[in-house]
C-alpha cells in the first residue's frame, strides 16, 4: 500500500462515517513514515517518540497536576502524556505551553508496522470534518519536496570559569545538605542549563533525524503545542507495560566512551568498580524496588547492573520485571514512580525541596516524562538529554547524581560530555 491510497481510504471513510466518536484506521504496515508528519505545520500540536510513533493535532485533551488523568474517559482508548519534572513547580514562560500534566489522543496518528489512525470526536462536525480533510492533504506524495534537511550553525559561547564556579558553589551546597549529621537526603540530582544562540531558523524535524541516525541505541522524540520545541533522544526508559508484564528500567552512575577499543574498556571497568557509581545506582534501584513492592505487594529481585554502551556514553543498567496486578492503573504507576532518584534524589519529597531552593531554571520537561498507552500496554520515558528550542534561541540540558563523596569537578565534566552528545549531532554535517 502506497500513500496515495492510504489517503484516499482515509477520505472515504471520512466522508461516510456518521455521528459520535469516530476511529477510523488503514492497515499499512510495510508504509514508512509519511513525509507528511515532518512538514507538519508548526502550530500544530504534535508528538513523536521512539522510531515507531508520530501523532499530529489533538482530538481529545485534558489537563492537570495528577497523572491519573491518564484514567480519564475519553472518545478513544490511545493516549499520549506528558509530565513536568516537578508538576507542583510554577512553569516559567518558556515552558508554559506543554503544560503541567497532560493526556491527550492524536488526531492523525502513525504507527510504524501498524498503519494510520484518523479520529474525530464527532463525525457529524463538520468543522471536524474539515480539520480532518485538511490533516489528510499532508498525505499527498505530490506535495513531498523530499528536500534535504537545512542545517543550522550553532553559535556555542565557551562557558566561562564564573558559570562553572556557580554551578559547582550549588553542588557543594547540595553535597553539605547529604553529608551533615542526621542528614535526611542519601541522593540528590542537580541539572544545569546551557543557552546556545543560533545563526539561522532551525529545521528541527532535520534535527531529530540527525540526532536518531546519531544515537541509534537511543529514542528521539519531539514534542510541541504550536510554541517552543521539546526534542531530544532519550536512553531511559520510565517503565514498560506489555498486557500485564512490567519492566521498569535503573539507568545510573556514567562515564564517556573512549577515543579506542582499549580506553573504552578501562572506562567501562572502571565504571563498574567505581564506588561512587555503584553507590548511586544502587540507590534508584533499591528506592525502585521499594516502590514496586508497596504499590504491587510484590517486590521485583534485583538483577546486578550491567554496562550499557552509548554512542558517546556509557552507564549504569539494571531492570526489575513483575506481573502487574489489575489494580494498577498506568496513572498510578506514573505518579508512583515519578521522578525516580535517578533524576530527583531519595527521599524524593526532600529532594524536591532542596531542588526547588538550589536550581535557578525551571526544569519544565527535562527529567520528565513522555509517553503513550493504548489497548496492547503502555510506555513511559524520561525526558533526559533534550534541548528546548524557542526562536534562534536553544537550551541545553544536563544533570548530575550526586552522594556522598561526588566530586564537583568530576560532576561538571560529567553534564559537559551529556551535554556535548547533542551538539556533536547538530552540528554541520562535513
Amino acid at each position: 500500500m502506497d500513500l496515495s491510497f492510504a489517503r484516499r481510504e482515509l477520505t472515504e471513510r471520512l466522508r461516510t462515517c456518521g455521528a459520535g466518536p469516530q476511529e477510523c484506521f488503514v492497515a499499512a504496515p510495510a508504509l514508512s513514515l509519511p513525509a507528511g508528519f515532518e512538514r507538519a505545520p508548526a502550530r500544530l500540536p504534535q508528538a513523536r517518540l521512539g522510531p515507531a510513533r508520530w501523532g499530529l493535532d489533538a482530538v481529545w485533551c485534558r489537563e492537570g497536576l495528577d497523572p491519573c488523568l491518564l484514567e480519564r474517559p475519553a472518545p478513544v482508548a490511545t493516549r499520549w502524556f506528558s509530565l513536568r519534572f516537578d508538576p507542583l513547580g510554577k512553569p516559567d514562560a518558556r515552558w508554559r505551553s506543554f503544560g503541567r500534566v497532560r493526556v491527550w489522543t492524536p488526531r492523525l496518528e502513525w504507527r510504524a508496522g501498524v498503519g494510520l489512525f484518523l479520529r474525530l470526536e464527532d463525525g457529524a462536525d463538520p468543522r471536524e470534518r474539515q480539520r480532518c480533510r485538511q490533516l489528510l492533504r499532508l498525505l499527498d506524495p505530490a506535495d513531498d519536496s523530499s528536500q534535504n534537511p537545512v542545517w543550522t550553525a550553532l553559535e556555542v559561547p565557551a562557558e566561562s570559569d564564573p558559570v562553572r564556579r556557580a554551578w559547582q558553589r550549588q553542588v557543594e551546597r547540595a553535597l553539605a545538605a547529604l553529608t551533615r549529621p542526621g542528614a535526611e537526603l542519601d541522593k540528590i540530582v542537580l541539572a544545569r542549563r546551557r543557552g546556545l544562540r543560533l545563526a539561522a531558523a532551525a529545521n528541527t524535524p532535520g534535527w531529530l533525524a540527525r540526532l536518531a541516525q546519531a544515537q541509534p541505541e537511543s529514542w528521539p522524540y519531539r514534542l510541541s503545542w504550536g510554541g517552543p520545541v521539546w526534542l531530544g533522544a532519550t536512553p531511559e526508559c520510565l517503565f514498560t507495560r506489555r498486557g500485564r508484564q512490567l519492566e521498569v528500567q535503573a539507568l545510573a552512575g556514567t562515564r564517556p566512551r573512549g577515543a579506542s577499543p582499549a580506553r573504552d574498556r578501562q572506562l567501562g571497568r572502571e565504571l563498574l568498580h567505581s564506588d561512587k557509581e555503584r553507590r548511586e545506582h544502587a540507590v534508584v534501584l533499591d528506592w525502585l524496588c521499594g516502590c514496586l513492592g508497596e504499590l504491587t505487594g510484590v517486590t521485583p529481585a534485583a538483577q546486578r547492573p550491567r554496562l550499557r554502551r552509548l554512542a558517546s556514553l556509557q552507564h549504569l543498567d539494571s531492570r526489575l520485571t513483575l506481573r502487574l496486578p489489575a489494580a494498577v492503573t498506568d496513572g498510578a504507576l506514573l505518579a508512583a514512580l515519578h521522578p525516580t532518584p535517578a533524576l530527583c534524589g531519595r527521599p524524593r519529597g526532600a529532594a524536591l525541596a532542596l531542588l526547588r531552593e538550589l536550581e535557578p531554571h525551571d526544569r519544565g520537561l527535562y527529567g520528565g516524562v513522555l509517553g503513550f498507552r493504548d489497548a496492547g500496554g503502555c510506555e513511559a520515558r524520561v525526558a533526559i538529554r533534550g534541548a528546548l528550542l524557542q526562536g534562534r534561541r536553544l537550551w541545553l540540558w544536563s544533570g548530575a547524581g550526586l552522594v556522598a563523596g561526588s566530586d564537583p569537578a568530576s560532576e561538571w565534566r560529567e553534564t559537559t560530555d551529556k551535554q556535548q552528545a547533542l551538539l556533536r549531532a547538530w552540528g554541520r554535517p562535513a
